[in-house]
């Protein structure tokens, strides 16, 4: 399928993750991967169940908008409560690269049964030893945002409740179980308060309003969402200018 479609056009992008490849962790990657190996042109990930590339350059973009230089700027990546637990790992997984690269301190907030992908860890943890960056982790909402220049707070699934290999199924009480237990890890005004004067709201959307956050701070000065979501255009304009005329940006 690869070798066919890469003749048909100058790029392919694919997003995959969840279902399509049974919940499995890493499934999707490995797809990703494989199509790559044998595709003849670029291939774009617009989110697997590891990675969402495109979204981060889009969130630093956003970030360097709002706060200039990044380097020892604090940026709080946390979990926050959903009905739904249909959510990747993706998107925390990929700005946690991004930022360090960029030299921001990174807290990660969440409850202890969302931690991230170990091999993530480790590469965040390698580029911050590069850049100066320093990442901290805390099962604290509140300890999370305190001080922080940026909060982006979202729900992502709990890895422990994922299949571990392809026929097995999500065990959805445990995964369900795991996310009631924290309803309360909501960014309302209260939450923002403990931030740093001027810091903003960060979110990919769509965003699960009254769960994962407050209407107030969705549509306070404090939320840069908007700009984030506009920002994905030129982000993933970027990208395909860049595959498709090497040497063109610099």
């Amino acid at each position: 399928m690869a070798r066919v479609l890469s003749s048909y056009g100058d790029a392919i992008a694919i997003r995959m993750y969840g279902a399509p490849a049974g919940w499995v962790y890493g499934a999707a990657h490995r797809h990703l991967e494989a199509f790559a190996e044998s595709s003849q042109v670029p291939v774009i990930n617009m989110e697997c169940d590891r990675f969402h590339p495109c979204q981060a350059l889009a969130d630093v973009m956003t970030l360097r908008e709002q706060l200039g230089g990044l380097t020892g700027r604090k940026l709080c990546i946390s979990w926050a409560y959903s009905g739904s637990w249909h959510k990747p790992v993706a998107v925390p997984q990929s700005l946690l690269l991004a930022a360090v690269k960029t030299g921001m301190d990174v807290t990660l907030a969440y409850p202890p049964p969302f931690a991230l992908d170990d091999q993530v860890m480790a590469a965040a943890a390698e580029f911050a030893g590069q850049t100066g960056a320093r990442i901290r982790v805390t099962h604290d909402l509140r300890d999370g945002v305190t001080d922080a220049h940026a909060v982006y707070a979202k729900s992502w699934c709990s890895l422990n409740h994922l299949p571990q290999r392809s026929g097995e199924g999500v065990d959805e009480a445990g995964m369900q179980a795991a996310f009631e237990r924290y309803r309360d890890w909501c960014v309302d005004e209260d939450i923002m308060r403990l931030a740093a004067p001027n810091a903003g709201y960060l979110h990919c959307l769509p965003v699960d309003r009254g769960q994962e956050v407050s209407d107030d701070v969705v549509e306070s000065p404090a939320s840069w969402v908007f700009q984030q979501a506009a920002n994905r255009l030129h982000a993933q304009n970027a990208v395909m200018a860049h595959l498709l005329n090497p040497g063109s940006l610099t």
